[in-house]
């Protein structure tokens, strides 16, 4: 019983703030309410928390116990989900918060997009919609203001944290030869990817609905540079800073921007291309080739010449694996640094 309830209702690390089709609650029990209303379980920097609001999160869970005694190992197991419960309220609070700070925002567009989205994948009408609502007990209107704070809090995360996530070709290499099954897995006749070396970049992530190509064409039109327009316009890292991400190592770039990268020459711009939903457009400042830190091939070991490349869909699944756990970690690291600048006052 506690074992499951734990692996069915307790919120989990990155997997629980992001996800954006529905946590969907429904009201407290109108006993008390008045009560667990007015009660502060914790105070997040000048935002409260109240007791209500904790039960609104923890109804699936309180529900399914309701009615029962409970023994001291039950109760232990509630009160774990409590504590969970509520430390992932407070992360929430906290990256709204930054998303509040870096005037991150998500348009009305967007969030009828994703419940199009939504309701396409599930094969629901708006009135199909709103019936599975009903039986979660949430309004069309609460279901969409959730959806717009799971979308912002996305956007948020996507932004400070994914820029970090860097899989390298040796990563993936490495994961590819280590698992045992490997060998019998087909090849790709093109040669591995990857140029080397280290090139310095610069990045503008534009506002929903700015088309990166206008943007694009008022740099190379010099009515701006490329800095300027990443102070003026990016939501991006970098802005404020020219969108400078300084120097960074060819094979640790992520696929797509290696594609928007590839044949460009310093100075000059990428085409538009999407992340985050967003158009972006990339500066390649300078670049420095690996040849000269490279071994010479004659001097190379006969297996290191012979290794064969990665087939593009096997080789697509191990990045995947290896960048979800990076993600994982990087996450984790970026919430405790929102705690330690926090005031935090827990109460329960």
């Amino acid at each position: 019983m506690i074992d499951a309830l734990k692996k069915a209702l307790l919120p989990t690390g990155l997997t629980a703030t992001l996800a954006l089709a529905c946590f969907l609650s429904s009201p407290a029990p109108a006993l008390a309410q008045d009560e667990l209303v007015a009660r502060v379980v914790a105070v997040v920097n000048d935002k409260m928390v109240t007791q209500y609001d904790l039960d609104q999160q923890m109804k699936p869970l309180l529900d399914k116990i309701r009615d029962r005694v409970l023994s001291a190992q039950e109760k232990e197991a509630i009160n774990t989900a409590k504590r969970q419960f509520l430390n992932k309220m407070i992360d929430d609070i906290l990256i709204e918060k930054e998303a509040e700070k870096f005037k991150i925002a998500v348009t009305d567009q967007e969030v009828t997009a994703e419940i199009k989205h939504i309701k396409e994948k599930n094969n629901l009408t708006d009135q199909g919609l709103e019936m599975q609502l009903l039986g979660e007990g949430m309004t069309t209107k609460e279901f969409t203001e959730k959806m717009r704070s799971d979308m912002l809090k996305h956007r948020m995360v996507a932004g400070m944290v994914q820029r970090k996530v860097v899989v390298t070709e040796e990563e993936i290499r490495k994961a590819y030869e280590n698992d045992p099954k490997s060998a019998t897995r087909p090849l790709a006749s093109s040669s591995a990817m990857g140029t080397g070396g280290r090139i310095r970049l610069r990045l503008i992530i534009l506002p929903s609905g700015t088309p990166g190509a206008e943007v694009k064409s008022r740099i190379e039109r010099k009515e701006m540079t490329f800095a300027e327009a990443a102070d003026k316009l990016s939501k991006g890292p970098g802005a404020g800073q020219g969108g400078d991400l300084g120097e960074l190592n060819w094979n640790d770039l992520a696929p797509q921007w290696k594609e928007a990268l590839t044949g460009l020459k310093a100075g000059q711009i990428s085409q538009p291309f999407k992340l985050n939903a967003n158009d972006a457009l990339l500066l390649l400042e300078s670049k420095e080739s690996e040849k000269k830190d490279k071994e010479p091939e004659a001097e190379k070991k006969p297996a290191e010449q012979e290794k064969a490349p990665i087939d593009p869909s096997i080789r697509n699944q191990i990045y995947e694996s290896i960048y979800a756990v990076k993600m994982e970690d990087l996450f984790k690291e970026y919430l405790d640094k929102l705690r330690k600048k926090a005031v935090i006052d827990i109460r329960i």
